[in-house]
């Protein structure tokens, strides 16, 4: 780049060039003071491996700053802010504003049109687009919907689809192979024609391969009924997928145990543990939840989901996931 710069963000475009804007030139954690943010916007070709620097922006974007590809091909570059832990507090630097980028194959000529293309596309299986009858298509590209979040899009990718087979205006285009390529879930679909202008994107979904269930990038064991659930139970799972454990005989157990110690003078949890085949922590602190008020002991156990509940949540998180969407809380619960 021909600027330094932290704290940026790099957005892919249809046509494969990168998109750089933001940040600050200045050596210390996301630094504001005047002179550091950079305002100039820099093109990538990896083609040439060249740089370009583009028109600037008005506001500071930092650390916080977002820049998302859109659909008809523009970039929105919006937010910034969280001021250096030196400086003292400036609300004024928390920016709520964005700004459009229009890329330069904005600028080339008259932009084709996707007709027609298909809302879902299978690994392997050729699909079919149609575009206008004067549109020459030089490239088929296949985006996926960005995520960004302290200066990183982490959902973003790029492929072109070929070789594709013309046929007037309707194009046979190649799918992604697998899951490799591709992970499922929504992306952009642009034809380029042989200025490399983009058209306005359809958005696609790439479906999982039958016989599987698209899985998020990490492993969420529920465990019901435990108040703290220890690192060991959550951490350092090799399994890459959602699951939910099926603890009704293990609740069962624990059940039988907490009366057998109601029974006993002087409770002894680790025998009794050992007995019922149940960690004796859980059954101690389940021991000591049935020794609550019934408001309280109901207040308490208020916060543990029910298992219809935990499914219903594993389901949304997986079709967010889907869907090519970070499954937040905010989302998970507009979509409940």
């Amino acid at each position: 780049m021909k600027n330094q710069r932290r704290q940026f963000n790099g957005t892919v475009l249809p046509d494969g060039t990168v998109l750089v804007t933001g940040g600050t030139r200045a050596a210390e954690f996301n630094n504001l003071r005047d002179g550091n943010p950079v305002h100039e916007a820099e093109l990538w070709n990896p083609v040439n491996d060249t740089w370009t620097t583009m028109a600037p922006e008005s506001s500071d974007r930092c650390y916080h700053s977002v820049a998302l590809l859109l659909p008809d091909g523009r970039v929105l570059s919006a937010g910034g802010g969280e001021y250096n832990e030196a400086d003292p507090p400036n609300p004024q630097r928390n920016l709520t504003d964005g700004q459009l980028f229009e890329p330069p194959y904005l600028f080339k000529g008259p932009r084709p049109i996707i007709e027609s293309a298909p809302k879902e596309i299978n690994y392997g299986k050729p699909f079919s687009v149609t575009v206008g009858t004067s549109d020459l298509i030089k490239r088929v590209s296949l985006v996926r919907l960005g995520s960004v979040t302290h200066c990183r899009n982490m959902n973003q990718s790029l492929m072109f689809l070929e070789p594709f087979t013309p046929a007037g205006p309707t194009m046979t285009v190649p799918a992604p192979a697998d899951g490799n390529r591709a992970p499922p879930g929504y992306y952009m679909l642009f034809v380029l024609n042989k200025e490399d202008v983009p058209s306005v994107a359809s958005i696609v979904r790439v479906a999982p391969a039958p016989g599987k269930t698209s899985k998020a990038s990490m492993r969420v064991d529920v465990i019901p009924a435990r108040r703290h659930p220890r690192p060991s139970d959550t951490l350092h799972k090799k399994i890459i997928k959602f699951s939910i454990m099926d603890c009704s005989t293990h609740n069962a157990r624990i059940d039988l145990a907490v009366a057998d110690l109601h029974q006993q003078e002087k409770p002894n949890f680790k025998a009794t543990a050992r007995k019922y085949a149940v960690n004796s922590t859980t059954l101690k602190r389940r021991y000591q939840g049935r020794q609550l008020s019934k408001q309280a002991a109901s207040s308490e156990y208020r916060q543990y989901l029910t298992f219809a509940q935990e499914e219903t949540l594993i389901g949304l998180i997986n079709s967010l996931t889907d869907r090519g969407l970070p499954p937040t809380s905010q989302i998970v619960r507009n979509l409940a």
